[in-house]
């Protein structure tokens, strides 16, 4: 019998699939095993996955050849999820349902459209709103699609974040150190559209001597220490940090923020449709998140916003009160109650809950993109035997909105504890190869691959952030570069329009994983200086395309660094 003693951080459902089948951790022949014992493995099929060959350049000639149609040939490796999600089947469905829509009723389709009352353009942000506020753990009046999620951000911070307004001391936001720099932009310019200065208002939160990821007593602490100072306004604060793959302890620090009377703020990007939330039970103050990540929504897709029900009435305001309701916010006809927008009143009166926030109508094929994708999520639930309930398979229903709305706590949803159970799974298969398996690690040691994601499976998502760093090394090309010539080389090289790569071409990273998309189809992407991110996605990876990905990973390595697997 083959050896199948696994490390203690492989899940236990695992390690019995391996005894069941009497076959070693680290075959092929373990993934495939492992996927035909999966139920949700039936959610791959719903997916247009990137074929093989989009890794190659786009021909030039004067006579491209026709462009391939999705599902058409063979699929890539694709661990980039967690950049750009793909294309649901039933995205692909309803976008052509909508276009033809649009075709044959035109204008009309606003209150009478051919595929039912819920699809009408002026409702179908209903079910999406739906689907997403149980992603999200919220009630479904906490959560509207709109616009984009830095967009979002300023929204939301035109009401939140006024000290000047309101006459008011408090106007430190504590932030992360290294946040996705569009936030890092948003919340400095939102300081100095408040006359305020960003190197007094902004209070960054760095990781500790040595390491990457940020300990949560050290937020808390923080956060104490600036609110005992009466000038903090509060926390933002991303779900997951993009670059580490850490997931903070929101729970924590949203009680902590509560607890000081400061405002605690999060962007989702990376946490939504990616991990459990409640955070309407953790009393979250407002969040906002993209889409088109876990969410599948497409390039650029609509984005998400949460308004807490505690800040969801209508706003109020007088000329004679020095200190406005904190619910003002940029006002528009969308924002406005339904049952009077078309009336065309002259003054505003909001939808009570997130959609009062809304300045303009949401693109109708935008829309059409998250809902399929999240009802394709929702297939999930059906899938398997943790969701298998009458009360889940209603979820996204006006019934079901009905009854949430009513609950005093709504938990963390009926999708996301299913997904997290997979993603649970995948992730730890894959560090386990990468950095525990007697086959792969070896190899990857020798070229100083380390994980700064944290290893605590609760402290992370589907995504693990690999460091290689850019040391001189031979190569099957020659000497490696150094770090301070590749990281200045990515200014110079530009493509045809003048936009710079994400990395230079020169950089090790960046030549393994050009390897791997040249050679083995394997999609992930890299982030400066010198770190790869691979996310296998619960809802279309497969433990055949982990064991896959690392294998081919570990031959680029090999390939690129010179170095032999014995």
């Amino acid at each position: 019998m083959k050896s199948v003693t696994p490390p203690c951080l492989l899940p236990a459902q695992l390690q019995r699939v391996a005894q069941d089948h009497n076959v070693g951790l680290e075959t092929r022949e373990f993934a495939k095993a492992a996927d035909s014992q999966d139920p949700l493995s039936a959610l791959r099929s719903q997916y247009h996955l990137p074929l093989a060959s989009s890794v190659h350049p786009v021909s030039t000639s004067a006579t491209p050849p026709k462009p391939p149609t999705p599902s058409d040939g063979e699929t890539s490796l694709y661990l980039c999820g967690n950049s750009l999600g793909p294309l649901a089947k039933r995205s692909q469905q309803i976008v052509l349902e909508e276009v033809n829509a649009w075709g044959t009723h035109g204008v009309l389709g606003h209150f009478n459209h051919p595929f039912g009352p819920d699809r009408q353009w002026t409702r179908m942000d209903d079910k999406v709103n739906w689907l997403m506020s149980d992603i999200a753990g919220a009630k479904p009046s906490e959560v509207v699609a709109m616009n984009t999620l830095t967009g979002n951000l300023h929204t939301v911070l035109q009401t939140f974040y006024r000290p000047l307004a309101k006459r008011s001391s408090k106007h430190k936001i504590i932030h992360e150190q290294s946040p996705f720099p569009s936030d890092q932009y948003a919340l400095a310019s939102v300081v100095q559209l408040n006359g305020l200065d960003p190197k007094t208002s902004l209070v960054p939160l760095k990781p500790r001597e040595g390491t990457k990821t940020l300990n949560t007593e050290d937020i808390l602490h923080t956060m104490e220490q600036e609110a005992a100072t009466g000038e903090c306004w509060g926390i933002l604060l991303g779900g997951i940090q993009y670059l580490t793959g850490q997931l903070f302890e929101l729970e924590r620090i949203a009680e902590k923020a509560q607890e000081l009377d400061i405002y605690c703020g999060l962007d989702l990007a990376h946490a939504f449709a990616n991990v459990p939330l409640a955070l309407h039970d953790w009393g979250v103050d407002f969040a906002v998140w993209c889409t088109y990540k876990y969410g599948s929504s497409g390039p650029g897709g609509i984005a998400g916003l949460f308004i807490h029900e505690k800040w969801g009435g209508s706003p109020t305001f007088s000329t004679e009160d020095p200190d406005p309701s904190p619910l003002l916010r940029p006002a528009g006809w969308w924002g406005h109650k339904r049952s009077t927008r078309f009336a065309m009143p002259s003054e505003f009166d909001p939808t009570v809950g997130a959609a009062g926030w809304q300045v303009s109508n949401p693109s109708t094929l935008d829309m059409a993109v998250l809902r399929g994708s999240l009802e394709t999520l929702s297939l999930a639930v059906e899938l398997s035997p943790l969701g298998a309930s009458d009360h889940a398979k209603v979820v996204g229903t006006q019934p079901w909105a009905k009854e949430q709305e009513a609950k005093t706590t709504v938990g963390s949803g009926s999708i996301m504890p299913v997904l997290r159970a997979r993603s649970l799974q995948l992730t730890g298969y894959l560090e386990y190869l990468l950095f525990h398996s007697t086959r792969y690690a070896p190899v990857f040691k020798k070229a100083g691959m380390h994980l700064i994601t944290p290893s605590d499976p609760h402290q992370r998502g589907s995504q693990l952030s690999i460091r290689i760093p850019n040391q001189a090394t031979t190569t099957s090309d020659g000497p490696g570069p150094s770090s301070q010539k590749s990281a200045n080389a990515s200014e110079a090289q530009t493509d045809d329009d003048g936009v710079p790569p994400p990395l230079s071409s020169e950089t090790l990273i960046s030549r393994i994983q050009t390897y791997a998309e040249e050679h083995f189809s394997l999609i992930a992407d890299i982030r400066n200086p010198d770190v790869i991110r691979f996310a296998p996605l619960a809802q279309y990876s497969s433990f055949e395309d982990v064991w896959r990905a690392v294998d081919a990973f570990e031959k680029s390595v090999i390939a690129v660094c010179g170095l032999n697997d014995d």
